[in-house]
Formats: C-alpha cells, sequence, structure tokens
C-alpha cells in the first residue's frame, strides 16, 4: 500500500447473545440477547456522550444480525452511516459444529484438529475456514478499511476476527501451533462490546505506525 491517511478505528465486539451465554456455536442469524441490547445501548450513549475527538464518520460491521443490532443504536447516536460487509464476519466454523456446545464430540474434535494441523495450511476441519485463511481476510478487511475516505471508523465484528485483525496490523500473523492456540485464548478477553482504539499515523509501513490506547474497554458497561 503506497500511502495511508491518518485513521482512528474503534474495533468493537457486538453485544451479547443467548448463544454466547450458552456456549453455542453460532450462525448469522442469532439476534442480541436482552442484555446484549442494554450492552448496545450503554455503547451508544457512550459514543454519544463523547464525541469530539472520540467522534465517528461512519461504521463498518460484519453482515450478522447481532453486530446489526449492535452497530444500529450507535449509528443514530452518533448521526453516521453504517456499511455491512462478510469480510467481517467471524471466524467460519464447520457446518456440523454450528449450534452446537463449544464442549459438544463433535466441536472438541474439531479444535484438536485444528491445533494438531495448524502448521498445515492446506488442512481444514470440514468446510471451516482455516486460520491462514483467516488471517487473510483479517488482511483484506484491513485493506478496505484503511482505504476509505472516512479518517473515524468503527468496525463492530467478532472477537475471533478482531483479534485477527489487530494480528494483521501488528504484524505477527505467522501462523504456527503455539500462536494458534495463545490466540485463541486471546480472544476470549474480549468482552461484549468492548473497544479497541486504534491510531494510523500518515506513512507507508502498518507495523511502524500503529498505536493502540486501550484494549477491551468496558467503561460504557458500569456508567
Amino acid at each position: 500500500m503506497a500511502h495511508l491517511p491518518n485513521k482512528t478505528l474503534y474495533f468493537i465486539r457486538h453485544g451479547e447473545t443467548l448463544y454466547n451465554r450458552r456456549w453455542r456455536h453460532q450462525h448469522a442469524q442469532v439476534p442480541l440477547s436482552e442484555r446484549g441490547r442494554a450492552q448496545a445501548a450503554a455503547l451508544a450513549r457512550r459514543f454519544a456522550r463523547e464525541g469530539g475527538d472520540e467522534a465517528i464518520d461512519v461504521i463498518l460491521a460484519s453482515d450478522t444480525k447481532r453486530t446489526e443490532e449492535t452497530a444500529v443504536p450507535i449509528a443514530a447516536a452518533a448521526r453516521c452511516p453504517i456499511r455491512y460487509t462478510p469480510v467481517l464476519q467471524e471466524l467460519h466454523r464447520a457446518s456440523s459444529v454450528v449450534d452446537r456446545s463449544y464442549f459438544h464430540p463433535r466441536s472438541l474434535y474439531s479444535v484438536a484438529m485444528s491445533v494438531l494441523k495448524a502448521r498445515d495450511p492446506r488442512w481444514s476441519f470440514e468446510d471451516a475456514e482455516t486460520p491462514a485463511q483467516l488471517m487473510a481476510r483479517a488482511g483484506r478487511a484491513l485493506s478496505e478499511i484503511l482505504n476509505r475516505p472516512e479518517e473515524r471508523i468503527a468496525v463492530v465484528s467478532h472477537r475471533v476476527m478482531i483479534m485477527a485483525m489487530l494480528d494483521e496490523m501488528q504484524a505477527s500473523c505467522d501462523i504456527t501451533i503455539e500462536k494458534f492456540l495463545t490466540d485463541l485464548l486471546r480472544s476470549n478477553l474480549f468482552a461484549n462490546t468492548a473497544v479497541t482504539k486504534v491510531s494510523w499515523e500518515d506513512g507507508d509501513d502498518i507495523t511502524d505506525r500503529v498505536t493502540i490506547h486501550y484494549h477491551n474497554d468496558t467503561r460504557h458497561l458500569h456508567a
């Protein structure tokens, strides 16, 4: 990429769903729970209250129900448009585990095999997305974001995808067993509606220009 204009990005995980609470793999049409809607409303009040230096020009959101229901209140409070894109979807898990518990034997088997095969970029569990494919998609997402004309962008997405984009930003995207395990564990630290604020200075090298102002911030849930 030849030139990057200054950007301020707010990476936001969607609000809680009943699938989150019940530890189930989600499909695209899972809505927010009552608690998740309250979280989204609190997040909207946060951005409406802050404004100024924390203002948002546009929201880019994954095209799932839970991210839509998170983004809409923010857009109303910040008075900005929303653009939906499939590139921001969550890690694509195997169809055979969707709707099932994380602790279902099939789910546990898929995780174990994914870890064992993490060094083989050609291997995938059934129709699931591989770590290498996820990181490539995260790179495409960042390219699309950084090439937009707006300077202050909220990105409403999912915990593993946000982790992948942050890894890409910090140029730490080698797919190894150790990294795969570490990042899966670290992605659990992204709370529902948590915000991570990142800025880029003008320049050609993304890695050298990144500043993470705060990470996994949920102050709006305690206001």
